[in-house]
């Protein structure tokens, strides 16, 4: 019994022990503790959402900081003595709206790369204007973009009106302002003495500033060479001083040994130039240039151009295959510099491959080797012509072992539209679309808006134009324009107009120098359909003559005159109801769009949308391989319109079916399939490598056409293969020798 009590007082003790520890354990542990807010980038915590202890459950809300925004609130709840966050929620810079644009200038970014709060752009003015404002930056701030839109202005030169007033002034430009890159030329009056000091044409820079300042006219003086060593002059008159017009200078060698190479008397002119560059003297020598297959040796050269002091000999042979020297083979130079005997030439021998000239090729395959008297013609690239003005010639002839001529192509020109669009300009005839214009072509330009500065007309010179430039008028010098226009009106019995005319379909889309009535001598018009189906009849421009009259009558555009009903001879369809009106377009380069038979309903209606007879266009022919169009193309053209091609030199046109000789504009596409067979090429290293010789030329490097065979040998060993091959589109099959 007492062993049972005791083991039962233990049990108790231990349960007490075991409460007491729990007890203590649960006092001793630290409270919930959320005392510490978490860290939230460009954000706060809410003022409202802030006390002095936070207990499990607590929430609290973020602000986000001026110039940040989030879509929903930020908020944290306060679990196990931490902040938890509930929404995935940041604070995001808030946007500006676009940036505006401003006239002649665009906007790029100082720092960021959104538009953004904190975000700073800044805007450039294009080349041609200035920043007009103070401040040409803006930054996105809460409310949205800072600052005013900066302001770019033209940039434009001012002109001297302190210069010389005997200096003529050329170019000015009909307004007072003078615009960037705007040129001026300069002259003296032809009678006085007077030459320019200073540059003859300055330009107006992007910095509003010219390129040199503004020349002078001043007594005309012949400057005089301050190298003249080993030299005598003699003026006259006989005078000190600067040399001024009509007065001379007479020039002798002072040195023995030396002779006068120049003129030996020299004129100052009115413009204060010298008629002749000065004279110099050098060591008395005997010299000579050297044809190519000519050798010359000396006592102290070997070379194709010689100079040997008096009483030397010079040696001379031909090297060249067939060259036949003709006068002395040993010359002597006398004291006097001249030759003991006429200086002799080689004759006859041969040439090497033609040269390479820019922008041409030869007609036909060059050889490695060309006999005396042979010639070979160029032909210049596509959209080149051949010079043959004087000093350049059609072909090279082989003369003594050289090549005799001058082979130039004259480049075309080439106007894009941007460059038209930068300077307001259309064409008189295709309006907005890039040319190419051949060498000696002329281009008409127009206006259609504004004034011309330059010349309507100009000439395409060896790949230059001159192009004229479209200004703005304002509004004091359209009213001047007016004052003159009365002026004018006052000095002439009447003015010359022409009357407008009915316009059919038709609407004016340009005018120069406008399209408004009344119409003066020389006013353009340009025309297009008021319905882009409809088909013009006439020309597109047309321009009021001296007579009063227009150079062409207007144009009218049509519908009906390309179409054709089965039942109706007259444009005018009139049918009774459950009858069918089969159509067609009879005019070449339209087609239908629609049904091609429609039926009169019952109620007086078509069964079907009326057809319509449309005119196809094709764009710029297709690019092909190896081949250019014969002559320049343009970028739109009329159903049934071909264009043919041509293959580069050494390429043959494939006319073989599937191929053919040119595109025809179908249905809006180009139909057609140029071809060109490329030619063989057989090198030197090739034929040494399988031991070959050509039949008729040895050991040289061929090209031939498509087609054409050529004929090998072996020099040693014997053929494996045949020896007469063709080209078949750039591919020939060789022999080799073994």
């Amino acid at each position: 019994m007492m062993r049972s009590c005791g083991k039962l007082w233990i049990m108790r003790s231990s349960l007490i022990i075991l409460c007491v520890w729990i007890c203590r354990g649960i006092e001793s542990s630290p409270p919930n503790d959320c005392s510490k807010y978490p860290n939230e980038d460009n954000a706060d915590v809410s003022e409202l959402s802030k006390k002095g202890n936070h207990s499990v459950g607590d929430k609290i809300v973020f602000d986000c900081r001026i110039g940040y925004s989030s879509l929903k609130k930020i908020t944290y709840i306060c679990s196990d003595n931490e902040w938890i966050k509930i929404r995935g929620e940041t604070c995001s810079p808030k946007r500006c709206e676009l940036p505006e644009d401003i006239p002649n200038g665009q906007y790029e970014f100082v720092t960021g790369t959104d538009f953004v709060f904190g975000s700073t752009i800044k805007y450039i003015c294009k080349e041609g204007f200035q920043m007009a404002s103070r401040v040409y930056s803006r930054t996105c701030r809460p409310g949205g973009w800072d600052n005013m839109l900066p302001t770019c202005e033209e940039v434009v030169c001012l002109y001297d009106k302190m210069r010389d007033e005997m200096l003529q002034v050329h170019g000015l430009p009909f307004h007072e302002d003078i615009r960037y890159g705007h040129k001026l030329t300069f002259s003296c009056p032809e009678t006085g003495g007077l030459t320019l000091e200073g540059p003859k044409e300055i330009t107006c820079q992007v910095n509003g500033t010219w390129s040199s300042p503004f020349p002078k006219c001043v007594e005309a003086t012949c400057p005089l060479n301050e190298t003249m060593e080993g030299m005598t002059i003699e003026r006259s008159p006989d005078v000190e001083g600067p040399v001024k017009q009509g007065q001379s200078i007479r020039f002798s060698c002072s040195e023995n040994g030396m002779k006068l190479k120049g003129l030996t008397e020299i004129t100052c002119l009115p413009n204060g130039e010298w008629n002749g560059p000065f004279p110099k003297c050098d060591e008395i020598r005997c010299e000579a240039i050297l044809s190519k297959n000519m050798r010359a040796e000396s006592d102290e050269q070997l070379a194709h151009e010689i100079s040997v002091k008096p009483h030397q000999k010079v040696t001379l042979s031909c090297d060249g295959k067939g060259s036949k020297l003709i006068g002395e083979r040993v010359i002597t130079c006398n004291q006097d510099g001249q030759w003991s005997n006429t200086f002799p030439i080689c004759t006859g021998g041969t040439c090497g491959s033609p040269p390479h000239v820019n922008n041409s090729d030869t007609v036909g395959f060059a050889r490695a080797e060309y006999t005396e008297g042979e010639e070979v013609k160029y032909t210049c690239f596509n959209k080149y012509t051949l010079d043959t003005q004087h000093p350049h010639t059609k072909s090279l002839i082989c003369q003594n072992g050289e090549w005799i001529g001058n082979i130039y192509c004259l480049k075309p020109c080439s106007v894009s539209v941007a460059i038209l669009e930068e300077r307001g300009l259309h064409l008189k005839v295709g309006g907005l679309q890039k040319i190419f214009s051949p060498h000696g072509d002329h281009i008409t330009f127009i206006c259609p808006r504004g004034r011309m500065n330059g010349k309507p007309r100009n000439q395409c010179n060896d790949g230059v134009m001159e192009l004229p430039r479209c200004l703005k008028m304002k509004g004091y010098q359209v009213f001047l324009c007016l004052i003159l226009m009365n002026a004018e009106v006052s000095t002439n019995a009447q003015d010359v107009v022409c009357e407008d005319e009915e316009r059919i379909n038709v609407e004016i889309v340009l005018g120069h120098p406008n399209k408004v009535s009344p119409y003066k001598v020389g006013q353009i018009l340009v025309f297009q359909c008021t319905d882009r189906n409809m088909m013009m009849d006439g020309p597109r421009t047309v321009e009021c003559q001296s007579n009063g009259k227009w150079d062409n009558p207007f144009p009218k555009c049509e519908t009906s005159r390309n179409m054709r009903a089965d039942e109706q001879t007259s444009c005018k369809i009139s049918v009774k109801p459950q009858q069918t009106v089969t159509l067609s377009c009879d005019e070449k380069g339209t087609r239908l769009i629609g049904t091609p038979s429609v039926t009169c309903n019952q109620d007086g209606l078509w069964s079907d949308l009326f057809p319509k007879c449309t005119r196809d266009i094709c764009g710029s022919p297709p690019h092909v391989n190896n081949a250019d169009t014969l002559g320049f193309p343009r970028t739109e053209y009329t159903e049934g319109e071909e264009v043919k091609y041509t293959c580069f030199n050494k390429y043959t046109l494939d006319t073989q079916h599937p191929h053919t000789e040119s595109l025809i504009c179908q249905n809006g596409e180009w139909i057609g399939n140029i071809y060109c067979l490329k030619p063989c090429s057989v090198s030197v290293d090739v034929l040494e490598e399988r031991g070959l010789h050509l039949r008729f030329a040895g050991l040289s490097r061929i090209f031939s056409p498509h087609g054409e065979y050529i004929t090998f040998i072996c020099p040693r060993g014997r053929m494996i293969g045949t020896s007469r091959n063709q080209c078949i589109d750039g591919v020939m099959e060789l022999p080799r020798c073994v």
